[in-house]
């Protein structure tokens, strides 16, 4: 233990204790010290990191009918997912506005790598064909050109 860090001498500070078992959370609360910086703590990422397993999820339980673990969004994996974005870029935004918009987009996502940024535009084309074209025509357009591996690839 370093001079430098007294405060783990405080009981409450002292992590002897701590046992964590959530492999993405793996920082814990004012975790002080280097702990995979930099990696993505989010699931589904692009290092291929812990998946979760379906054999651990709860177990229907019958009450008056049956209970079971579902997803929280009634348009989960369908295409209806994508209508409010949908809307938005179809019918509301102008000819100017969607340029402004790939533009931005195109700003940011020059930075990450281009696996990521493969993803990304696929990701934008579940909206609209045209949408993911129009950040792609951005993204060509821009200069900069990806990060070194490591960095803004979440």
């Amino acid at each position: 233990m370093s001079s430098r860090q007294p405060f783990r001498l405080i009981p409450v500070n002292c992590p002897f204790a701590a046992k964590v078992n959530h492999p993405q959370s793996r920082d814990g609360l004012m975790r002080t010290d280097y702990n995979g910086e930099g990696e993505p703590t989010i699931y589904p990422n692009s290092r291929n990191g812990p998946k979760g397993d379906a054999k651990y999820n709860w177990k229907p339980v019958p009450v008056t009918g049956v209970i079971d673990r579902a997803s929280s969004s009634r348009h989960a994996g369908t295409d209806s997912e994508y209508d409010q974005a949908r809307e938005l870029f179809t019918k509301i935004m102008s000819d100017a506005e969607r340029m402004h918009l790939f533009n931005n987009i195109a700003e940011f996502l020059k930075l990450a790598n281009p696996d990521i940024q493969e993803k990304t535009i696929m990701a934008f084309g579940k909206v609209h064909a045209d949408y993911a074209q129009g950040i792609r025509k951005a993204l060509a357009a821009a200069s900069i050109p990806p990060t070194p591996a490591g960095h803004a690839d979440i």
